[in-house]
């Protein structure tokens, strides 16, 4: 079972995982979406939703890797210091890419059965080995922040 980034900082905490077994996971969490992201360019996409996809999809799909890749660079970082002062900055990042999700999934229900199809498995992080649940909600504020949707 792959643990969320939220998950996994909390087993840290708890000492269940080591820090080298915490640095191996956030640098798979980090290599999967860079990868998925740069896939994002060869999406096949039907032109009739060309448009949505180029406006709001692969924007929102970019923005939720970049999210993770954040947080996860936020707890590589923690892994190696233990400063607590880091952890509402990864749930931060964490809550705003479940946000973002949250939209492109009421989105996705304008296009095709096929482009729905590209969104579910950008969505279905967790596929491989990226799971984008916020376990815990804390309040704070990230050095670096996924800014796709206005407030």
């Amino acid at each position: 079972m792959a643990l969320s980034i939220i998950e996994l900082v909390s087993a840290y905490q708890q000492h269940k995982v080591s820090r080298q077994e915490m640095e191996q996971t956030l640098e798979q969490h980090i290599r999967v979406c860079q990868r998925k992201s740069e896939e994002l360019e060869r999406s096949k996409i039907l032109p009739e939703d060309q448009a949505q996809w180029e406006s709001e999809l692969k924007p929102g799909l970019s923005a939720c890797y970049q999210g993770l890749i954040g947080a996860a660079s936020e707890a590589l970082e923690y892994a190696k210091t233990r400063n607590e002062e880091l952890i509402p900055g990864i749930v931060a990042l964490i809550q705003e890419v479940d946000r973002i999700t949250q939209f492109l999934e009421m989105r996705s229900g304008l296009v095709s059965e096929s482009t729905r199809q590209v969104m579910q498995e950008n969505l279905s992080l967790h596929s491989d080995g990226v799971n984008i649940q916020a376990a815990a909600v804390h309040q704070g504020s990230a050095e670096s922040t996924v800014s796709f949707l206005e407030e």
